[in-house]
């Protein structure tokens, strides 16, 4: 329940400020600095991007650790093995290349 009050807390937040940059917007197309004022307003939502970003990439971070425990364990059987090999093959093709031996991927004529 915590968890949810944080994250419409979080959301209202986001409203107010997209509210009175909205405000702002129209008071100065009232005043007559329309271009003035998208350029800020156009400002203000990429910073506002960046940092959703980087919280989503932070989240993500701490998911990943709080979880990690709860990873699959050590295959069981060899057809389990097999099939984790697939896995990181087709995550990481390069993944034995790089460390044993670069030159049996990489040939260089």
């Amino acid at each position: 329940m915590a968890a949810f009050i944080i994250f419409a807390l979080i959301v209202l937040v986001f409203i107010a400020i997209y509210q009175i940059a909205k405000a702002a917007e129209t008071a100065s197309i009232l005043r007559g600095n329309e271009k003035e004022q998208y350029f800020r307003t156009n400002k203000i939502m990429a910073w506002l991007l960046l940092i959703t970003f980087l919280l989503g990439m932070y989240g993500i971070y701490k998911c990943h650790m709080a979880l990690i425990d709860k990873m699959l364990p050590v295959p069981a059987s060899n057809h389990g093995v097999k099939y984790e090999e697939m896995f990181y093959v087709t995550i990481d093709p390069y993944r034995d290349c790089i460390l044993p031996d670069p030159g049996r991927c990489y040939s260089i004529s």
